[in-house]
C-alpha cells in the first residue's frame, strides 16, 4: 500500500489503497478522481510532482525570490533606522 497527498488541495498518489482500482498500478487521485494511472512509480511521481506544482502555482523563479530578498532587506534597513533608542 502507498499513499502520498496534499490533502488541502485535493491530490493524492495511491497504490493499493480502497480508493483506487486493485491493478498494481499507480493513481493520481484529484478530489476523489483517478486522473493519471501507471505501472512505473517513477513515472507516477513526476506526474504527481507536476500536478503539485500547477496547483499550487509553481514554484518561485530565482528572479522573484531575489526580489523578495532585497525588500525583506529594505524594509529592514528602514526598520532599524526607524527605531527610537531605549532609554
Amino acid at each position: 500500500m502507498f499513499r502520498q497527498s496534499i490533502p488541502n488541495i485535493g491530490l493524492s498518489l495511491e497504490k493499493g489503497t480502497a480508493g483506487v482500482p486493485e491493478d498494481g498500478q499507480y493513481h493520481l487521485v484529484f478530489h476523489g478522481h483517478v486522473v493519471f494511472s501507471s505501472i512505473s512509480e517513477k513515472e507516477a511521481k513526476l506526474e504527481y510532482e507536476r500536478r503539485k506544482r500547477e496547483l499550487l502555482g509553481g514554484a518561485p523563479s530565482q528572479r522573484s525570490q531575489s526580489k523578495v530578498a532585497e525588500g525583506l532587506r529594505r524594509e529592514m534597513a528602514d526598520r532599524g533606522r526607524l527605531r527610537r533608542p531605549r532609554r
